[in-house]
């Protein structure tokens, strides 16, 4: 029998653990005498050194591990439970509750950063990933950015600007600056200096379509190359789980060292085969979604360029306001990652990207006039067609009278609508890099 002992003696220390193997020895008769008096006979019999210590020896030892393997097996498994309890309660012991943590400023960025990384130095990802439980244990807000992986690359991609695959000082402090502690003032004028620049040599005070596109192209190759570590987090558990079973199966059956081996093999190279299909799902997931996303992004952006379709900072900060205001929270992000896995959220993103196209005039958004319908119109039933000859379309007045009006076409996917509305737009930047 094996038993596991934890203790948790202070609310500051580690936890400490302890086994203890208890096994009757063999009777020493043929007869129904009870253990106990066995146990009474060897203790009133004299043995040797030599004698006592025989049974200790490592041959012996294999024997008993050859003998019990379902003992064996047990015992790992405690151990393994034991450990991971024992971190689990040292980490909530020591956990700082969150009203007692310290409100995030820019001064105390700059400290913890320069704490741990030379001037001239950078973040890698796993120092990142240690940057970011370090502020989650000192400061308060950034509990999703303390524990979830994923998050964490997605947000060390993103503020690696320039693909180095090191976070330097400055891309640190103004990410966490979008990210966390800036006003929306501060918020959009950092924003508005990192796409100024993206695609030139030198900042122009003029963020056009190229940049922007750059942006949004960056911003999907990140959440692709997030997938794998998201599905972990949000969709894989179950998978790895059933995975393991046969290794279980085939020790608990036989008992065989070489069959525990072969199931152990089976099962690792299952385990590989099945992760990597089910990381190319996740991917394509990913995909669809950012996809759709930027594409929304790009058509609502549109409606604030000037005639040359580009942002000057006044034009760019409205269209922060009224269109990426809401993306940049930690909470945001993480409920649109859990959201990637819902084809109810994929099919009302896409219906997003359209209405973001249809209703495009700056002075009208929110309500869908004559000219935004005729061109809905045309790309429905054709060039030739016109608004006067369908009154259901007539009657179409909000963004969300036209989602009702789409949702309800049978032949909804097949229309292709987003790639014909761009068409009928001739004033379209010239530039298609958004993802087809």
């Amino acid at each position: 029998y094996l038993f596991l002992i934890i203790l948790t003696p202070h609310s500051h220390s580690f936890p400490y653990f302890f086994f203890l193997m208890i096994r009757r020895p063999p009777r020493s008769t043929l007869s129904s005498s009870s253990a106990a008096s066995d146990v009474y006979k060897r203790q009133v019999s004299t043995q040797s050194t030599g004698e006592t210590l025989r049974g200790f020896m490592p041959e012996n030892i294999m024997v008993w591990v050859r003998d019990h393997p379902r003992a064996l097996a047990l015992a790992a498994a405690m151990a393994a439970g034991g450990a991971a309890i024992c971190c689990a309660f040292g980490n909530i012991s020591r956990r700082i509750p969150e009203s007692q943590k310290e409100q995030l400023t820019m001064a105390k960025l700059e400290i913890e950063f320069d704490a741990v990384v030379s001037t001239d130095g950078g973040l890698s990802l796993s120092g990142f990933t240690e940057m970011c439980r370090c502020l989650y244990s000192k400061y308060r807000g950034l509990g999703f950015l303390g524990s979830d992986k994923a998050l964490q690359e997605y947000v060390f991609r993103s503020f690696d600007l320039d693909d180095s695959d090191l976070v330097d000082r400055d891309e640190f402090l103004g990410g966490m600056l979008i990210l966390t502690v800036g006003t929306d003032e501060e918020k959009c004028d950092k924003l508005f200096k990192i796409l100024d620049g993206l695609t030139t040599a030198q900042p122009d005070g003029i963020v056009d379509m190229d940049e922007l596109d750059a942006f949004l192209k960056k911003d999907l190759k990140n959440k692709v190359a997030i997938a794998p570590a998201w599905r972990r987090k949000h969709s894989g558990e179950s998978s790895q789980s059933s995975a393991v079973s046969p290794v279980a199966a085939s020790v608990s059956a036989r008992g065989d060292a070489f069959s525990a081996g072969i199931g152990a093999g089976f099962a690792l190279i299952s385990l590989w085969m099945e992760g990597t299909v089910l990381d190319d799902q996740a991917r394509g997931h990913v995909t669809k979604f950012a996809e759709l996303k930027a594409l929304e992004l790009r058509q609502r952006m549109i409606a604030y360029t000037g005639k040359d379709a580009t942002f000057n900072r006044h034009q760019f900060g409205l269209a922060y306001q009224k269109v990426l205001k809401d993306l940049f929270n930690l909470s945001g992000i993480v409920e649109r990652m859990r959201r990637w896995v819902d084809e109810e959220e994929a099919r009302e993103l896409e219906l997003n990207a359209i209405v973001a196209t249809v209703d495009r005039e700056q002075s009208t958004i929110g309500w869908l006039t004559e000219s935004e319908l005729s061109h809905l119109v045309r790309a429905i039933h054709g060039h030739d067609a016109k608004l006067e000859d369908h009154d259901e379309m007539q009657s179409l007045k909000t963004p969300e009278d036209l989602k009702a009006f789409l949702r309800a076409l049978p032949n909804f996917h097949e229309l292709n609508l987003f790639r014909k509305l761009e068409q009928t737009y001739a004033h379209l930047p010239t530039n298609k890099e958004v993802p087809n």
